[in-house]
């Protein structure tokens, strides 16, 4: 087995074990955001109000929103048009393929780096109502990022090896 069929095989490895986490976060976040606004919806027709729920509800999604990001980049359910690509000869599909792998590897990796320093920078920021450190809240963005960069090495090394780098085209 050569180099890049060892890499290949870890990055699959790697890539389909962070899936498997963020479909847990992911879930988890889902269900704590509908118990949470469920809860606030009865206790407003009890006639009390939770001040809280709003402000968790508002967190979980954002949760959700970066998390969700590296399932469906995982996943291939990312906007993209790839008939453009598809309509090329193979040798020129993979170069393309490659180059935009790499370019959107770039804007992640940037993404990851700002939002990182953004959130341990909040550190000592709270929230109005809950009074927990931002820095929780923020982290689900880096940890997004993070978890796009996995799968997207696994995507450029797909690209490198496959017979077919059509497989490995970001959106289907």
């Amino acid at each position: 087995m050569s180099v890049l069929d060892t890499s290949f095989t870890l990055s699959r490895k790697i890539s389909d074990i962070v899936e498997r986490a963020s479909i847990c976060i992911t879930v988890f976040y889902i269900a704590a955001v509908f118990c949470v606004v469920f809860l606030g919806v009865i206790m407003r027709i009890i006639g009390s109000t939770f001040s809280w729920s709003e402000e968790i509800s508002r967190w979980l999604l954002v949760g959700i929103t970066y998390i969700g990001a590296s399932l469906a980049l995982k996943r291939q359910q990312h906007v993209g048009i790839a008939l453009v690509i598809r309509a090329l000869p193979r040798k020129w599909c993979r170069i393309t393929v490659i180059l935009i792998d790499i370019a959107v590897m770039a804007f992640i990796y940037y993404g990851f780096r700002t939002s990182l320093a953004t959130a341990l920078q909040s550190a000592k920021q709270f929230g109005d109502i809950i009074k927990l450190p931002m820095m929780y809240v923020k982290l689900n963005l880096p940890v997004g990022f993070l978890f796009m960069l996995v799968h997207m090495v696994y995507f450029l090394l797909g690209a490198f090896r496959a017979e077919d780098p059509q497989d490995f085209i970001l959106s289907s």
